[in-house]
């Protein structure tokens, strides 16, 4: 029987995504859709709808809910396997500017204080990319033409990689003592929540000053870790490791990997797991075959594997290696998981036999018996030699031969000359519990001067067939363009019920993303869906004084716009005035190019963008769609 076919919806997993997240848990949705989550924002979605191979490097998609600028240049810039189908959110996306929280970053108190920076993106093209050009228009660091300048970019990929790429490591914030909390009953191989937030924390502040008298000799993996208690409590560190040593002589250059790793606890199964990945020099992801042929994976030995560790491991452990004095690599079963935060496929060791494990690690060393206020580091210390039976946790022998020097991306513990960027810029209420916790720190905001969230389909896998008759035939892209017709019809139905229960919304949207209830409810009284049951508000967030330090004329243009633009749409129409706006703020922050035609003098006419070719309409008898006035 062939599969059923859905539509592939690319989303960011934020709190504007709760009534899509509600339509894709319905019976509907559970039959029709597949939501794919892109943590990296809509550049990670631009590369994902494209139908070049040679960009689209991602879990491929067919409907991008995604970030209106971001669509607009990237059509503006020639673009055509895409077209904007619909709207999403229609007030404004609060953009904070981050800036980091170690001695280099006390230079940056505003937003003026980034003038001539390298601020962090995640993607090229992405929202943050963009936003950041219109900053720089809004502060007025222009050319003689007028454009945005004095903004340089780093790309960083994922949230995480753009908060540490504001700090240079600081140190370690004084973890509690030993003996401030209850031992930690291990004796399962199990650890609660509480006792493993407590303990990661003190294990880093443990080792934060070099190693101290480890049990089961643990110091050797203890170098770089950073405890993180926002969103979720973990474990992160980076470092580099070279790719396949025995394969190259002192004289040869050397293939350097960046290794990614993060520990956290499963509530299934009650005890930590180990996230890691791995990434070119250049920075692209290694697959999981290339990881298991890689050095990242050993034996107990402490040879290279070359064969895949086992998918599962269905026997119960029995003793311990008496030569290698831990336990056998068999233990590990290599899977993908999803990252505890970013909600990214990481490759993990499956915890489905960590508990016994560990359990028979604990009993096995003498020093777990002598003093039980501090059992809860010496667990994490078990975890982590027991990850090593399976997995290179030895940061310090990263470049055999060679002197360390800072790591790269992180350097946790170790040190810097300064930050990789100055600062960046990402949606307020996602950033505010990082910056709650002290690990950044907010200088500034910039809200869009326009509708934030807009829906695009892709025209090679959806689109490219609208012009058959519904009874033709009954191809794939026919099926998806009748599934993308009923979602948006849905989803609009799905976006009033979301809004006429406040309290059943602000339930779903804390429950989902584990915001502060204070910070939900604010969030909720500033946003607004289009067709959102609730009245409209009174004016859009226009750009505060204190915000940027923009010329008048600057400052007068976007309040403007954001108060008037793209207020009457639906999830099936688009607003060519939302469109004329938003190119031509975007054509000043110089993130797209003029128009090429005869009349493209003139940026205020629909005719000289050709808008008209930017949006799809659908075929539908019963509501408006396409572009509307």
């Amino acid at each position: 029987m062939p599969e059923p076919i859905k539509l592939r919806i690319g989303y960011v997993p934020e709190h504007f995504s709760s009534p899509l997240l509600q339509l894709g848990r319905s019976s509907w949705g559970l039959a029709h859709l597949e939501l794919v989550s892109q943590p990296s924002g809509t550049g990670q979605m631009l590369s994902s709808l494209s139908s070049d191979q040679a960009i689209q490097q991602e879990q491929k998609i067919d409907v991008a809910v995604a970030l209106t600028e971001s669509l607009i240049a990237a059509l503006a810039k020639g673009r055509e396997d895409f077209k904007l189908v619909g709207s999403y959110v229609k007030s404004s996306l609060n953009w904070a500017v981050i800036t980091g929280t170690s001695p280099h970053a006390e230079r940056y108190q505003s937003i003026e204080d980034l003038k001539g920076e390298k601020i962090g993106i995640s993607r090229v093209g992405s929202g943050s990319m963009v936003m950041a050009s219109v900053m720089a228009l809004l502060q007025g660091w222009t050319d003689e033409n007028g454009k945005a300048s004095e903004v340089q970019f780093k790309v960083q990929d994922t949230f995480e990689n753009l908060r540490r790429g504001v700090n240079f490591p600081p140190k370690q914030t004084s973890g509690p003592s030993e003996s401030s909390h209850a031992p930690v009953s291990t004796a399962s191989g199990q650890i609660s929540a509480k006792d493993f937030a407590d303990s990661a924390e003190s294990y880093v502040s443990k080792y934060s000053d070099g190693p101290s008298q480890p049990s089961l000799g643990a110091h050797v993996f203890s170098e770089g870790w950073k405890y993180s208690a926002a969103p979720v409590p973990l474990l992160e560190r980076s470092f580099d490791l070279l790719a396949d040593p025995a394969s190259q002589n002192e004289g040869a250059r050397r293939t350097v990997l960046r290794v990614q790793q993060v520990i956290a606890r499963s509530s299934t199964w009650g005890t930590p797991v180990l996230y890691f990945r791995a990434s070119t020099a250049e920075g692209t992801l290694l697959t999981l075959s290339e990881i298991e042929s890689s050095s990242l994976l050993i034996r107990n030995t402490g040879e290279k594997s070359n064969t895949t560790l086992p998918i599962h491991t269905t026997s119960a452990p029995t003793d311990l290696d008496a030569d290698a004095g831990t336990a056998p690599s068999e233990w590990a079963s290599l899977s993908l998981g999803n990252h505890p935060v970013t909600d990214e496929t990481w490759i993990m060791l499956h915890p489905c036999q960590t508990a016994p494990w560990i359990s028979l690690l604990r009993s096995n060393d003498s020093s777990s018996q002598r003093s039980s206020s501090s059992s809860g580091v010496q667990y994490i210390e078990a975890f982590m030699n027991l990850c090593a039976s399976a997995v290179q946790m030895r940061s310090d022998q990263s470049r055999p031969g060679t002197e360390r020097g800072p790591s790269h991306r992180s350097g946790h513990g170790q040190s810097a000359e300064k930050p990789e960027t100055a600062a960046f810029m990402w949606e307020w209420f996602t950033t505010k519990p990082f910056v709650d916790s002290g690990e950044v720190r907010f200088i500034g905001n910039v809200p869009t001067p326009w509708p934030s969230w807009s829906i695009a389909a892709s025209v090679p896998t959806v689109l490219s067939n609208a012009s058959s008759s519904p009874s033709s035939d009954s191809s794939t892209s026919r099926t998806k363009l009748h599934i993308l017709s009923d979602f948006l019809h849905r989803l609009q139905a799905q976006i009033i019920q979301f809004t006429s229960d406040e309290d059943e919304a602000l339930r779903f949207v804390q429950n989902e993303m584990g915001y502060e209830a204070s910070d939900v409810k604010l969030w909720y009284e500033r946003v607004r869906w289009v067709g959102d049951s609730r009245s409209s508000l009174e004016e859009q967030h226009s750009v505060p004084s204190s915000s940027v330090a923009a010329s008048q004329t600057h400052k007068e243009d976007v309040k403007t716009k954001t108060k008037q633009t793209g207020q009457d749409t639906s999830t099936s129409t688009v607003s060519k005035e939302t469109l004329l706006s938003t190119l031509q703020t975007l054509l000043r922050a110089g993130a797209i190019p003029a128009p090429s035609c005869s009349d493209a003098d003139n940026t205020n006419d629909a005719a000289a963008w050709n808008v008209k070719s930017f949006v799809w309409a659908l075929p539908s008898q019963d509501v408006q769609s396409g572009l509307v006035d």
